[in-house]
């Protein structure tokens, strides 16, 4: 499988993860400081299922907000 479905998987899955388990939201935004591109992404993605559910809506704003000024394209 190519790594860019890899990724849309692992982002899946965590969001899953999230659903079943709602306090692994907390375990995202140290994710917006590290230095792997992806993990910082995947604080990010992970939670648009919850966004279109209107579930986390202020992590999800802290997250963005973490993110605002990332010089890689999020």
């Amino acid at each position: 499988a190519s790594d860019v479905y890899k990724r849309q998987v692992s982002t899946w899955l965590i969001a899953a993860c999230i659903r079943n388990e709602p306090g692994l939201v907390d375990e995202l935004l140290p994710w917006t400081r590290s230095r792997n591109v992806w993990k910082r992404r995947s604080a990010a993605v992970s939670l648009v299922p919850a966004a279109r559910r209107g579930e986390h809506t202020e992590r999800i704003f802290e997250i963005a907000q973490a993110l605002a000024g990332d010089s890689e394209d999020m």
